[in-house]
C-alpha cells in the first residue's frame, strides 16, 4: 500500500507495510526526470528489505550494497539471512562475504565498500541500492 508523504524532489515512492508496525521502506532519488541513481531501503529486521532490493535491482538493472551487520562476514550464512547465490539472481552485490568472523569491521571499511560499489555502479551506469 502506498502512503502519501510530504512532497520532496527526490522521493520516488514511500511504501508502508501494514502487516507489522514501523515496517516501512523509502525509495529515494528519482523525480522530475532525473536518472535513478540511488535507492535507499530502510526498515526493521525481517521486513523484506533484501527481497525488495533484489526485485528493484532486477527491474532497474542496479547494484546492491548490503549494510547487514552479519552478512559482511563469510561463513555466517544462517544467522545473517544472507541471500544465497541463487537468490541474488546474478545481481552484483557489495558488502557480502567480505570478512572472516575473526576480523574487525568498522565505519572506515563501510566507506571503502560504499566507494567500491559507487564506482562500480558509475562505471556501468547502473543505480545503486543501499
Amino acid at each position: 500500500m502506498s502512503k502519501s508523504v510530504p512532497s520532496h524532489p527526490f522521493v520516488l515512492k514511500w511504501i508502508d507495510f501494514t502487516t507489522k508496525p514501523f515496517k516501512s521502506v523509502i525509495i529515494a532519488q528519482k523525480s522530475r526526470g532525473f536518472r535513478l541513481k540511488t535507492i535507499a531501503i530502510l526498515g526493521p529486521t525481517a521486513s523484506g528489505k533484501t527481497a525488495l532490493s533484489i526485485e528493484l535491482a532486477l527491474k532497474y538493472n542496479a547494484v546492491i550494497l548490503s549494510l547487514d551487520s552479519l552478512s559482511i562476514y563469510r561463513e555466517i550464512d544462517i544467522a545473517s539471512a544472507k541471500p544465497t547465490l541463487k537468490e541474488r539472481s546474478g545481481v552484483a552485490h557489495f558488502g557480502l562475504d567480505v570478512l572472516l568472523p575473526c576480523e574487525h569491521f568498522d565505519v572506515t571499511m563501510f566507506f571503502t565498500l560504499y566507494h567500491e560499489a559507487k564506482a562500480f555502479s558509475d562505471r556501468h551506469n547502473q543505480p545503486l541500492i543501499i
